[in-house]
């Protein structure tokens, strides 16, 4: 069993705005950057659990959670649920951002006429293409 388990309390209160029945807005008391939303209970439970998780994967110091007793009394007209989430499990399923630079760069005019007309994506062809040839070198330096 994974020793990065981690239990909150979650605070599930049903929107009253016209137009917006049977969403609910979650919030999480000791993790207030992982508020989210859903429409019915099922959907908002799967973002309460996805927001914690994204929230605190790779957080050292994790906030003490309260109790789910204390959360209750505060919020009597709500839905208060615990909400799991195994970090070690769910930092798998996390793909970094790789940071992106911009670069300009200078092309002849008729051969962007033809890559504009057929849609291409100019910064994924560059970067297909510096990859190819960045492992290229690579090779041939080894």
């Amino acid at each position: 069993m994974s020793e990065k388990i981690v239990i909150y309390p979650a605070i599930f209160q049903l929107e009253t705005e016209p137009g917006y029945e049977n969403y609910y807005n979650v919030s999480f008391p000791d993790v207030p950057s992982a508020n989210t939303y859903g429409v019915g209970l099922k959907e908002a439970t799967q973002y309460a659990w996805e927001s914690l998780g994204l929230n605190l994967y790779d957080e050292k110091n994790l906030p003490e959670p309260s109790t789910l007793e204390d959360v209750q009394k505060e919020h009597p007209d709500s839905i208060v649920q615990y909400v799991l989430v195994d970090l070690e499990e769910f930092a798998k399923g996390v793909t970094k951002v790789v940071p992106k630079v911009n670069k300009n760069t200078s092309i002849p005019k008729d051969l962007a006429s033809q890559a504009e007309e057929l849609g291409l994506n100019f910064s994924a062809v560059l970067t297909k293409a510096l990859y190819k040839e960045v492992k290229e070198i690579k090779e041939l330096q080894s």
